[in-house]
């Protein structure tokens, strides 16, 4: 993507079309619940063993137990077994969050932040799964 790029959004005036330049602007928020959708890795129907998360981010306070994961649909929440305690406001930290070794397989995943509880500021940068694809054994 260039420097140049622009993103645009037009709306409906009536006689009209307005078109108005969408801006990305990263903050920085306090007191959040974020889940993600359901993620199948693009294997829907294959049963998948999590074992850990890789997040880089930017944290003001300890965020290691603010994350947790779901394999029913968000129903309920697991416990990452360790988590990154790193923080900084200024620098990417990547931290890892790490499932019990032989965490419940699933076909899909959800993740959650949490900071409801906390007066953590937390940018997050990207997420990585790392998870296996069992296969059935045959006889």
């Amino acid at each position: 993507i260039s420097a140049s790029a622009q993103t645009l959004v037009g709306t409906d005036a009536g006689s009209q079309v307005d078109f108005y330049q969408f801006r990305r602007v990263a903050l920085a928020q306090q007191q959040v619940e974020f889940e993600t959708k359901e993620l199948d890795f693009g294997i829907p129907n294959a049963l998948k063993r999590l074992y850990a998360v890789y997040i880089t981010y930017k944290s003001s306070a300890d965020i290691s137990s603010k994350f947790k994961y779901s394999i029913d649909g968000g129903n309920s929440w697991i416990a990452f077994t360790s988590g990154s305690s790193a923080t900084s406001t200024t620098v990417w930290q990547r931290g890892k969050w790490s499932t019990a070794t032989r965490s419940t397989a699933s076909s899909k995943f959800m993740l959650q932040l949490d900071t409801t509880t906390t007066s953590a500021t937390v940018e997050i940068n990207d997420i990585s799964f790392e998870y296996r694809v069992l296969k059935k054994k045959d006889g």
